[in-house]
C-alpha cells in the first residue's frame, strides 16, 4: 500500500556515461561538439557534470523509453525529477533569466510526463523547480505544470529552521499556500540543514542549550508544514528532531549516526507519538484536507499571539495553535463554533462557550483541537491493496496486523537465525511485546500464496 516513487536524474552525466564517452573531447575533459546527446557546456548556471541536450530526438526518445520501463516492468508510481529547471537549451547564466518563463522547458517537461502517463494516466509527476521567487512572471511556468497535474517542489527550509531557532524574521509559512494546491512543500531535505541542528547550535535563548525544550518544538514544525494544504514531504528521522548536520562526518553524502535507539529517549519518543498522530489525522480526512476552508495566521506578524490554523469542512472541525517563541503568549483560537472539542493528543474535552475565549500557550506549546475523538486505530490498521497478503506496521512495539484473501492462513515468526518462535492459525493479529527487541521474519501462508516480511521490534 506505499507508493514508490523514483529520484530520476536525467539532466547529467559524469564521462563514464556511454552518451558522455561515445563522443568526448579528451583535452578539454568533456563532451565533444558533435555529441548529439549532451551540450559542450551546460546553458544554464545549475550544472552537475556534464548536460543532456533535451531538445535532440535521441535524447527525448531514450529517457521517455526510461520512463515507460521503471513503471511496466516494476509497476513504479511516479517520478521525482532533479534539477528540472536545466531541461532547456535557452542559454542563461544566472537568476532571475533561468527561472523566466520557458516555453521550449515546458514543451520538454510536459512530454516527459505525457510518456509517463501513457503507461500509468495516475503517475505521480514532481519536478524539482528551484529557484521560484527570482522570477517576474508570478511563477507563470510553474502554473502552467501545475495545471496539468505535475506537482512541484517547494523548499520551505529556512522558514522552518527559524521557528524551530525561535527567531521572529523571516519564519512565515505562506510559501506552503500555493494554489493550486500541486507544491510539495517540505522543511528539510537532503539538500538543505537540519532545522533542529540549526536549533540546537544557534537557537535563540535556552533552545540551543535545553534539549528537552528543544524536542518539544518537533511537533511543532511537523503540524505547521503537514496539516497546511497540498501535499508535504518529511525527511528522515525529521520527526525525532535530528540534530546532526548535513554536513557532519566529513561531507553532506558521508553516513550519519542512526537514530533508531533515540525511540528509547522519553523526550524523543513523545515527539514521534505526536507527529504520528498529526500524520494520521490528515490521513484519517483526506476529503476535509483536500476540500476543506482554511484559515492562516502563518506570516512573521503572526508571533506573539503564537500561530493558527483553522480547517472547516463538514468531516472534520480542526482549530491547531503553536507558540513559537521562547516565552508564554496568549493565543485566540477562534472556534468555527461553540460545544464541545477534543485534543488531539488527550482526547481531553474542551466545552467553548464562548468562541472568543483565549489560551495561553507555553513556549513550544502545541494544541491541536478537533470537533470529534480521533479513532487513531483506524489509521494504524490500513485496507491493504487489492487483499493481497500483507503485514504492518513494520515497525512495532507489541501487535502486528495480518491481512490475507480469507481468514484461512498460517503466520510463523523466525529468529534471523531461523528459530521458529510463534506459530498461529487463522489470525488477524500477533503480539510479538514478549519477544526482545530486535529484527524477526514473518511469514504468511494462505490461499496458495507466501509472503516473508522483515519486521523490527522495539
Amino acid at each position: 500500500g506505499i507508493a514508490v516513487i523514483l529520484d530520476m536524474v536525467f539532466n547529467h552525466a559524469s564521462g563514464s556515461s556511454p552518451f558522455a564517452a561515445l563522443f568526448w573531447d579528451s583535452v578539454n575533459n568533456r563532451p565533444a561538439a558533435n555529441n548529439p546527446w549532451m551540450n559542450v557546456v551546460a546553458p544554464h548556471p545549475y550544472s552537475v557534470y556534464n548536460d543532456f541536450n533535451h531538445s535532440y530526438s535521441g535524447t527525448k526518445q531514450y529517457f521517455e523509453r526510461v520512463l515507460k520501463y521503471w513503471i511496466t516492468e516494476y509497476h513504479v508510481d511516479g517520478y521525482r525529477m532533479d534539477l528540472a529547471k536545466g531541461f532547456t537549451q535557452n542559454v542563461s547564466t544566472g537568476e532571475p533569466a533561468v527561472s523566466n518563463y520557458d516555453q521550449s522547458r515546458i514543451d520538454i517537461l510536459t512530454n516527459y510526463y505525457n510518456a509517463a502517463r501513457s503507461v500509468k494516466s495516475d503517475v505521480m509527476f514532481i519536478l524539482e523547480f528551484l529557484g521560484y521567487g527570482s522570477n517576474s512572471d508570478g511563477n507563470a511556468e510553474e502554473n502552467a505544470y501545475a495545471s496539468k497535474g505535475i506537482y512541484l517542489w517547494r523548499n520551505v527550509n529556512n522558514a522552518y529552521s527559524q521557528s524551530a531557532m525561535g527567531y521572529q524574521s523571516s519564519s512565515e509559512f505562506t510559501s506552503m499556500l500555493t494554489s493550486p494546491r500541486q507544491w510539495v512543500g517540505y522543511a528539510e531535505s537532503h539538500d538543505e540543514e537540519r532545522n533542529f541542528y540549526k536549533a540546537k547550535t544557534w537557537g535563540s535563548s535556552f533552545i540551543s542549550t535545553d534539549s528537552i525544550a528543544r524536542i518539544k518544538r518537533v511537533p511543532l514544525n511537523i503540524a505547521f508544514s503537514t496539516l497546511l494544504p497540498g501535499p508535504k514531504m518529511m525527511w528522515q528521522f525529521e520527526e525525532m528532531g535530528y540534530d546532526y548536520s548535513i554536513d557532519s562526518n566529513g561531507g553532506r553524502t558521508n553516513e550519519k549516526p542512526s537514530a533508531w535507539s533515540w525511540l528509547n529517549l522519553t523526550h524523543r519518543k513523545e515527539a514521534v507519538d505526536k507527529a504520528i498522530k498529526i500524520i494520521n489525522l490528515r490521513r484519517l480526512y483526506p476529503n476535509a484536507f483536500t476540500n476543506g476552508v482554511f484559515e492562516t495566521q502563518i506570516t512573521a506578524s503572526n508571533w506573539s499571539n503564537g500561530r493558527r490554523v483553522s480547517l472547516t469542512h463538514s468531516d472534520l472541525n480542526m482549530v491547531m495553535l503553536g507558540n513559537f517563541t521562547t516565552s508564554t503568549v496568549t493565543a485566540y483560537p477562534n472556534f468555527s463554533k461553540t460545544g464541545t472539542w477534543y485534543n488531539l493528543f488527550t482526547n481531553e474535552a474542551l466545552n467553548v462557550s464562548n468562541t472568543s475565549m483565549s489560551i495561553t500557550l507555553q513556549s513550544g506549546d502545541l494544541l491541536i483541537y478537533t470537533d470529534r475523538i480521533i479513532d487513531f486505530s483506524a489509521g494504524v490498521k490500513d485496507t491493504p491493496v487489492n487483499d493481497q497478503l500483507s503485514v504492518y506496521p513494520s515497525i512495532t512495539n507489541s501487535k502486528l496486523y495480518i491481512s490475507s484473501p480469507d481468514s484461512t492462513n498460517s503466520v510463523s515468526v523466525y529468529s534471523l537465525q531461523g528459530q521458529l518462535l510463534r506459530n498461529e492459525m487463522n489470525i488477524t493479529e500477533i503480539d510479538l511485546s514478549a519477544l526482545l527487541n530486535g529484527i524477526y521474519l514473518v511469514e504468511i501462508h494462505s490461499s496458495g500464496k507466501r509472503l516473508i516480511s522483515k519486521v523490527i521490534k522495539n
